[in-house]
């Protein structure tokens, strides 16, 4: 029994005996027990709450099925006497509540007939009664019906479910229409036309079949019936994904590609308008997923039939839908190979370089290069070009900007091959519109949350500082400079000297369009971009490779995936166009100033650089590799010590950009590569295997006759007597009586040889060398006539004045700004441009010129594309191209002619001779070194400067033997002496004691070893010299005319060594 005591609820235990210290349970414990006791009670809500969850939905599932079994049933006694007109909306709701396929198809034939058989009926109700809920039912009664053909195969008629689509659909307007397409009427009509059509395997102008032509005429109904161009947009939207945007294929029927397109891009634009199909893709374009390239080739074929209808926003508007999906199509993401891009210097000069290698099926190759040349069409190339100057909007810009990079970036040749490339090359008032518009974007302070139409810092700015960008002026302002510098950089090789130094004057209006000729710049305002572009480099040079130790140069997983960055790939093309365009500046400023200064004084570099270092290409180290996502393996790709981030910085300046350092500092770097080589191989020879290689070489001494100096030097010195001559070679000098003379070379006998045997090797009268007008060094073009296997020679020559320049010694050989160019090329064909021509001849330079301005007839000139030339009594007819002698120039190909000719004169007529002069050139010095200078660097290092001696300099680094020192009578009279003599007998006396008329490069603290003034007790000797030492032996000649006279006897007696 229970008693009640007036307590309604029960009260808590309490236990009154004390705690007991053994059943004490812990703190922790106490703590983990109440959680399990709170998991436990949330597990129990949650069961509580799906059970009824779940009861509903099965009481939900099994009331749906009681109501459609009822509605089956009295459906089936509506139909079974036959259907009323009147009821005929209320038996299609019941059938679309209840319908299932496959067990209800025959329920649906059988209303299909119905609505069939009295369709002018049905059609009067549906107008009577306004369409009130008859485009629900007639769609989904539609496509149920298109959906049984499609899950019943190609046995399935097509006649009984088309012909309700004509007769309801077409009649009804745009809502059943869009009710249609919304339910999918373009995937099932895609699979009727692949399952029910013949294969095509080229472009169909008409249908191959009736049943063909019938399924493309649905397609287009949708098109035809809605007239509001918002619903176009819908149904335009749809055909595209539902044809051409699965992701998931990577390929497309034969008969989508040959047959509907060209059938659907026949269309008229007021069927199809090129402005509702271009803001359809421009709304859909964002969904990277949706993009496939089979959708970017409908949309370029369709709209290319129709540019004439664009207008310039259509235009700019359909420039940015291609602009998104040629980013993510035809750019990579993620992980960019830079192994494409990590080659020599060489092969990036080369457009071959940018090759896309396409290694889909055949049909989508055709698709690409559909894709191009429909975008390179004459007709949009001129829309977009007066488009995009119209508009001038920077959406404009960054559009245009970003087809051009995609192309240039993905077409073999594209130069070639793209009108729009080279429409816009040819088109100043666009590259000063777009310079303009680079110079001018800013960006905010927040790298984080920058925005391009902010007003704070110039991106010129942020890039020349060697920050990041963030995504949205990643994406947008990089494709404006690459398209830039490229374009600019194209144009720049078609610009004549004349016209590239020809300054406006200064009341004309500074627009392009008043210019004289296509340079769209001043000289100052190129000075301008140049040093801009300069500091932008420097700036790229300091991204592509920042301080590991800074975490604001790395980027998180997400972001890169997103686009934060951009890809290595664009910021590679970025640093490689603008280096490109700022070395054809550079070497338009080297041929004639017209920019002050390109040394950046607060560059250090120092001057002790490793060999090893240079020779590893720039990209090769992995530039701007901290866009890769850490997750990401990151490619290796030569063994060797890592270098630190200021020592890859430094090698990026001095191998992209030397110009940039000062002359002195790079002689010096030059020099010191050099003494590192002699090092390497003095501790080389300390290894037992490599004296025992040395031992079995030919002796490193040479007996040579003085008269007969370079058939000597040319026997003893060839690659296979002298496999290597960057070390010390000694020569043993005879004279005319066939004796040996008295000098023993520690240096200066071989300088003084090496001297002689230079100025004979490019004496005009041995034929291995022209002058120009200048009386400057080249090639001699017909010296195959005068020595059949002319290459040995100009190997020995070129390898001969290598060692003259790595050994710092100074010959005076003027060689012509042109040769010197091709000494330094970069790129393997080492070919010149007609800028240069004038350096070789300046006569016919002036005569191209004037044939290209010439206004009268061209072909009264006489001119045809040969060349005669007249060589030693030899008469010979050079043709310029294939059957030239019979081609005319006129008016049409005079531009060709100037460019054969320049071609000819520059680079065929010396190939040989160059190419083999440059391998004897780098078979002593490296040609990643000599490409530190410019060709008038390169002859100052060759010949020295061509200034007074400095008297000062000399004394000031002059030292003394034993018993003179500098004020020692004999010294004073000495210099006194030194000071009254002209320049060239300065020289001579420079020559007597160094071999070398010329001061060192750097001065005479350079003079290694020092200039040195030794005593001779006997005042009735001549002056004589030790030029292995730089040595002067001076008598005591205390008086001013003796010393002079005994002085000037000996450096000018010629004798050799034959005093000493």
């Amino acid at each position: 029994m229970f008693s009640f005591e007036g307590e309604f609820r029960q009260r808590p235990t309490q236990a009154l005996g004390g705690a007991n210290r053994n059943s004490l349970r812990s703190r922790d414990e106490l703590l983990r027990q109440k959680q399990e006791e709170r998991k436990r009670r949330e597990l129990e809500r949650k069961k509580e709450s799906s059970a009824i969850k779940i009861q509903a939905a099965v009481r939900g599932f099994l009331t749906r099925r009681k109501t459609a079994s009822s509605l089956r049933q009295s459906f089936d006694e509506a139909t079974s006497t036959g259907v009323d007109i009147t009821s005929v909306g209320s038996l299609i709701s019941r059938l679309i509540f209840f319908y299932e396929s496959p067990g209800d198809d025959e329920r649906l034939h059988k209303m299909s007939e119905v609505l069939l058989k009295k369709s002018q009926e049905v059609l009067d109700i549906i107008r009577r009664d306004q369409n009130r809920n008859w485009n629900k039912r007639l769609s989904a009664v539609l496509i149920a019906n298109l959906r049984m053909l499609q899950s019943g195969g190609t046995s399935q008629s097509l006649v009984l479910p088309l012909r309700l689509v004509e007769i309801y659909a077409c009649p009804s307007g745009t809502a059943l229409w869009l009710q249609l397409v919304k339910s999918g009427y373009f995937t099932i009509l895609k699979y009727l036309i692949v399952s029910r059509c013949p294969e095509v395997n080229e472009k169909c102008e008409k249908a191959p079949t009736p049943l063909a032509e019938s399924l493309v005429s649905f397609v287009k109904k949708p098109l035809e019936s809605c007239r509001e161009l918002d619903d176009k947009c819908k149904v335009i939207s749809n055909f595209l994904d539902s044809f051409f945007g699965d992701p998931v294929c990577s390929s497309i029927d034969c008969r989508i590609f040959h047959m509907v397109l060209p059938l659907i891009a026949a269309c008229d634009n007021e069927v199809l308008p090129a402005q509702a199909l271009i803001r359809s893709a421009l709304l859909s374009s964002k969904d990277k997923e949706a993009n496939t390239i089979w959708k970017l080739h409908a949309i370029v074929t369709i709209v290319s039939s129709r540019v004439p209808n664009l207008s310039e926003q259509d235009v700019v508007n359909y420039l940015i839908v291609l602009r998104e999906q040629l980013f993510d199509l035809m750019l990579p993401s993620g992980e960019t190979n830079v192994l494409a891009y990590s080659r020599t210097d060489q092969s990036l000069d080369s457009e071959e370089d940018m090759d896309f290698e396409v290694n889909e099926n055949v049909m989508k190759r055709t698709a690409i290069e559909r894709i191009w040349s429909l975008l390179n069409k004459d007709d949009f190339v001129q829309k977009v070009v007066t488009g995009v100057e119209t508009v001038k909007s920077l959406e404009a810009l960054i559009a245009v900007c970003s087809v051009s990079y995609v192309m240039q970036a993905r077409i073999k040749y594209s130069l070639h091959k793209c009108p729009l490339l080279c429409k816009l090359v040819f088109r100043p008032p666009f590259l000063r519109l777009l310079w303009q518009t680079v110079s001018s974007v800013h960006t905010s302070g927040d790298t984080e949350h920058t925005s391009l139409w902010s007003n704070q810092k110039p991106l010129l700015h942020t890039l020349s500082s060697g920050r990041r960008l963030s995504k949205n002026d990643t994406l947008a302002f990089l494709p404006l400079l690459v398209c830039f510098c490229s374009l600019f950089g194209l144009l720049l090789p078609t610009i004549y000297e004349t016209e590239f130094y020809h300054e406006i004057s200064e009341d004309m209006p500074d627009l392009p369009d008043a210019r004289s000729s296509m340079m769209p710049f001043s000289l100052s305002e190129l000075a301008s971009i140049a040093m801009q572009l300069r500091d932008v480099a420097l700036g790229l040079i300091e991204l592509s490779f920042p301080d590991t130790h800074s975490s604001s140069y790395w980027v998180p997983k997400e972001s890169y995936l997103n686009g934060e960055d951009g890809n290595v790939e664009m910021w590679l093309a970025l640093f490689h166009n603008v280096v490109q365009l700022l070395r054809q500046l550079y070497s338009r400023d080297c041929r004639k100033k017209f920019c002050d200064n390109w040394i950046v004084n607060v560059l250090v570099v120092p001057d002790q650089v490793t060999d090893a270092n240079l020779k590893r290409p720039y990209l090769k180290r992995q530039p701007f590799q901290h866009f890769v996502p850490k997750n990401f393996q990151r490619l290796v790709y030569d063994d060797g010590p890592q270098a630190s981030t200021v020592e890859l910085r430094t090698i990026a300046v001095i191998q992209e950009l030397p110009f940039v350092i000062p002359f002195h500092n790079r002689v010096k770097i030059f020099q010191h590569l050099s003494q590192r080589d002699r090092l390497n191989a003095d501790e080389l020879f300390f290894f037992p295997e490599v004296r025992n290689t040395y031992r079995d070489l030919p002796s490193n001494s040479y007996s040579i006759r003085r008269t007969h100096l370079y058939e000597d030097a040319f026997e003893k010195f060839g690659l296979e007597d002298a496999p290597s001559i960057r070390n010390p070679v000694r020569v043993q000098m005879t004279n005319a009586a066939g004796l040996e003379e008295a000098g023993i070379d520690g240096g200066g006998v071989f300088r003084e040889f090496l001297g002689e045997l230079l100025r004979t090797s490019f004496d005009i009268n041995r034929g291995f060398f022209k002058t120009t007008s200048d009386n400057l060094f080249y090639p001699n073009p017909s010296v195959h006539l005068i020595v059949p296997n002319f290459q040995r020679h100009y190997y020995f020559i070129g390898r001969m004045l290598g060692k003259a320049i790595y050994d710092s010694m100074l010959v005076e050989l003027p060689l012509a700004e042109f040769f010197l160019s091709k000494l330094l090329a970069r790129n393997n064909s080492f070919d010149l441009d007609i800028h240069y021509l004038a350096s070789l001849d300046p006569v016919l330079y002036k005569n191209l010129l004037y044939l290209k301005s010439y206004e009268g007839d061209v072909t009264e000139l006489g001119l045809d594309f040969a060349v005669v030339n007249n060589e030693l009594g030899e008469q010979q007819t050079v043709e310029l191209k294939p059957n030239g002698a019979q081609i005319p120039v006129t008016e049409a190909n005079r531009i060709e002619y100037i460019h054969l000719m320049a071609d000819y004169k520059l680079n065929r007529q010396i190939r040989q001779q160059t190419a083999a002069f440059k391998q004897g050139l780098a078979d002593v010095i490296e040609p990643h070194r000599l490409q530190l200078f410019d060709p008038k660097e390169l002859q100052i290092l060759i010949s020295g400067v061509s200034t007074e001696i400095n008297i000062v300099d000399w004394r000031s680094h002059t030292v003394y033997g034993v018993g003179y020192n500098e004020n020692h009578p004999v010294i004073v009279c000495f210099w006194r002496v030194v000071s009254s003599l002209n320049e060239d007998q300065r020289k001579q006396l420079l020559k007597f004691t160094t071999s070398c008329s010329r001061p060192p490069l750097l001065g005479f603290k350079e003079l290694q070893p020092p200039f040195c003034v030794n005593r001779v007790e006997s005042p009735d000797r001549l002056p004589t010299s030790a030029t292995c030492m730089n040595l002067l032996k001076l008598p005591e000649i205390k008086d001013f005319e003796t010393m002079k006279s005994k002085l000037l006897y000996a450096i000018q007696a010629g004798a050799g060594f034959e005093l000493s």
